[in-house]
């Protein structure tokens, strides 16, 4: 009797031990997804995602980058799905692209106003521009005014650039 008793307990332990490793792979699946999405990207194709703010949770930004002739790096930002500013900030008007480099020795190097992310009626947008750095975090804020020399706000879209 304490044969049966003695399996049946072992049966159950398994059958506890089957759930507790599905759980932990459900769980540890859910952390890397988790931990990639704020991965800097260095894809070969030279496209980045940008992980969006909860702010704006449908948005979605891809960062294109090109080498240009003279060394610099050429990059343009393609979003969707972008409210209008004042929609997102309050006294905000306009949404501005900002770039701050990355290992330049300062790490307290305040970022750069690259210029104003024109968002049409679609709710969609393009920025391009050129930057001597290879090495840099961009990100979108929505500003008061398209010329602020610092970010006011929250940011709205970003990721981490390494060429």
């Amino acid at each position: 009797m304490s044969s049966i008793k003695s399996s049946g307990w072992v049966r159950g332990c398994l059958r506890d031990c089957g759930r507790i490793a599905v759980l932990s792979g459900t769980f540890a699946l859910a952390l890397g997804a988790a931990a990639c999405s704020h991965m800097p990207w260095n894809s070969s194709s030279g496209g980045s995602p940008m992980l969006a703010s909860p702010r704006i949770p449908a948005a979605t930004g891809e960062v294109s980058l090109k080498d240009a002739d003279n060394g610099n790096v050429k990059l343009e930002v393609q979003v969707k799905h972008m409210a209008p500013p004042e929609r997102v900030a309050t006294g905000a008007s306009s949404y501005v692209v900002w770039l701050k480099p990355l290992a330049t020795g300062n790490e307290n190097e305040m970022p750069q106003n690259l210029g104003a992310l024109a968002v049409n009626k679609d709710q969609e947008g393009e920025f391009k521009t050129t930057t001597a750095y290879r090495q840099f975090d961009l990100f979108v804020t929505a500003e008061p005014q398209p010329g602020s020399t610092s970010p006011t706000g929250e940011q709205l879209l970003s990721t981490t650039i390494r060429r």
